[in-house]
């Protein structure tokens, strides 16, 4: 950095300890610092990490609140999640921005031709813990059982990284004969096979799961999904960044009652819609972009770090 200097200074946190490696080297730079974060730090609830540690990460995260020019977060719920506790003491709330995750068109591959008349659904990357995946997973073999023309037409991918209990009830299920498991791909082909498919599976969190994570959280995936053009199905809770993002399209289900995504995925089958133009402008790059170019513009402006 002394060799090469800048104006600015990131910190992005999914893993939070870039925050700490930042905090280090703000002091050292003299430079404008802005926090990025993309999921709760000190009260994380899926965090096992013993009491001392706890405090040590709860006094390490306070002082990012309190020394960081600017704090960006990828929704409203996020932002209240992680600076509630802390808004008043250290600023936190005046000098906070919510910035979406942006989709990059120029990203995507094109779409290969596929053979077949079937529906092909895809879920790409984890699943997330909790209730929507075994309760999707018992939908479908609701419509095994009852809509076998359907299940007939039906495949479905799952490429990354599936939770053992998931993949355990999966085939308890006996759906295996239209399910597949699959390992994960690099990024870009990730990206590419999001648009050959007909459907894009969502499974996030219901609004009970980790203390409400679910309704504060925003996937990075989902706005990949956005840009990949095609439909979206997706269990989430009202409320949700998901929910509130994809609602208009039909695929959205707030319930996790496997009756009723069934009735949900079933009537959105029939006819898939993909999302609006304006909810796809709302997570693109042309949107998005500049707001990180108007922060970053006010950043520097405002001058070096704060004390």
């Amino acid at each position: 950095m002394a060799e090469h200097g800048c104006d600015v200074l990131m910190s992005f946190a999914d893993v939070p300890w870039a925050h700490v490696v930042a905090l280090a080297v703000a002091r050292r730079c003299g430079r404008p610092w802005v926090a990025c974060f993309t999921d709760p730090w000190s009260n994380h609830p899926l965090a096992r990490i013993s009491r001392p540690r706890r405090a040590v990460e709860r006094a390490l995260e306070r002082r990012t609140l309190a020394r960081a020019d600017r704090l960006v977060f990828t929704n409203t719920g996020l932002r209240d999640w992680v600076i509630g506790p802390h808004a008043e003491r250290d600023g936190a709330g005046r000098k906070s921005a919510v910035i979406p995750y942006f989709f990059d068109p120029a990203l995507y591959p094109a779409a290969r031709a596929r053979s077949g008349d079937g529906l092909l659904i895809r879920h790409m990357g984890n699943t997330a813990p909790g209730r929507y995946t075994p309760a999707f997973f018992e939908a479908l073999s609701r419509i095994k059982c009852e809509r076998p023309d359907l299940w007939a037409r039906l495949t479905l991918e799952f490429y990354g990284t599936l939770r053992s209990a998931h993949r355990d009830e999966a085939r308890r299920l006996g759906l295996e004969d239209r399910v597949r498991f699959l390992p994960a791909v690099p990024y870009r082909e990730s990206l590419g096979l999001m648009r050959e498919a007909d459907v894009l599976l969502l499974l996030t969190m219901t609004p009970a799961d980790l203390a409400g994570l679910g309704q504060a959280t925003l996937f990075l995936k989902m706005v990949d999904y956005v840009g990949a053009g095609r439909p979206i199905f997706a269990p989430a809770g009202e409320g949700s960044p998901t929910h509130e993002a994809l609602a208009e399209s039909g695929g959205v289900c707030p319930s996790d009652d496997p009756a009723v995504i069934q009735e949900t995925l079933i009537r959105f089958l029939a006819a898939p819609r993909a999302p609006s133009q304006e909810i796809r402008l709302g997570f693109s790059k042309e949107r998005v972009a500049p707001c990180w170019t108007r922060l970053l513009d006010a950043v520097v402006a405002d001058g070096g770090p704060r004390s």
